[in-house]
This record gives structure tokens, sequence and C-alpha cells, in this order.
């Protein structure tokens, strides 16, 4: 489980950045419905032996919501302001100013990277402080990552 020496996170590496694509696509009872599904997934695949069956109903019950996610997500337009949505719930300050595990540190990254890329193709004069700033803050982030697992980045 959660702060158990020796115990990794289940999911810790592809899951982080789930709530914040729930928030750009309208959020509401899809961003409940996701943490209850992923955090019964968590606590089954925790375990030492977690029951099959059971992870298998969780499993399905938990892509069935993302399946929701996926629909509302692709929904949207993908234009400048929805990326510049994407961008605040995933470069909250929260996330910036607290150091977190180095694997949700890189998936922040690595969600980060193409949408400032995108954003910058098709932001105009008016945004580019904005986008300069951003890519300072990733160009920190991306020299913590480096350091490795052990540096704790937090930017």
């Amino acid at each position: 489980g959660r702060g158990t020496i020796g115990v990794y996170d289940w999911a810790s590496w592809y899951a982080p950045a789930a709530r914040e694509a729930v928030e750009v696509a309208g959020g509401g009872g899809l961003t409940s419905a996701l943490d209850e599904r992923l955090g019964q997934l968590a606590l089954l695949m925790n375990r030492p032996l977690p029951n099959r069956i059971d992870v298998a109903q969780a499993s399905d019950e938990a892509a069935q919501r993302l399946q929701e996610i996926e629909a509302a997500i692709t929904a949207h337009a993908l234009d400048e302001p929805t990326i510049r949505r994407w961008i605040t719930e995933l470069d909250k300050p929260v996330a910036r100013d607290r150091p977190t595990a180095w694997d949700r540190a890189a998936q922040r990254y690595l969600a980060l990277v193409p949408l400032y890329q995108a954003w910058t193709r098709m932001g105009d004069d008016s945004t580019a402080a904005d986008r300069q700033e951003l890519r300072a803050r990733l160009e920190g982030l991306r020299q913590s990552l480096e350091a490795g697992p052990g540096s704790a980045p937090g930017q």
C-alpha cells in the first residue's frame, strides 16, 4: 500500500494524469467514478496476492469509465483554449511546488511537452510570455528528472 517500505504503488507510471484528463473533459461525475474505480483496483493490486476474479471485475469497471472519459475528451476540439485548459490542469502550482514521486513528475513532463509544442504552433504574440514561462518550467523539470528517481523533482 501507500507509504509501505519496499512496496511500489500500483499504476503510478501511467495513471497520474488520468484525473487531469477528466477535468479537461468536463469533470463532474466522471472524476469521482474514475477515482472510485481506479482506487478499488489499486487496493486490490497492492495486495501481495490479489484475487484474479476481483481484479478482472474491477479492471472491467475501470475500463468502462475510461471509455466514457475518452469519448468525452475526443468530443472537444483540439484548439488553443482546450490546449491551455490541459496545461492549466497539468501545470497547477500545487503540482509544481511540492516534491512528488519521480514517475508522477515524469508523466506530468511527458504530458506537458506535446501540449507546449502544440500551443507554440497555435499561439500568437499575446501568449508568448506565458509560453516562455512554461518552457522554463519544463526545462527545470527535465533537468530534475535527469537526476533520477532519487531526486524527488518538484517543479
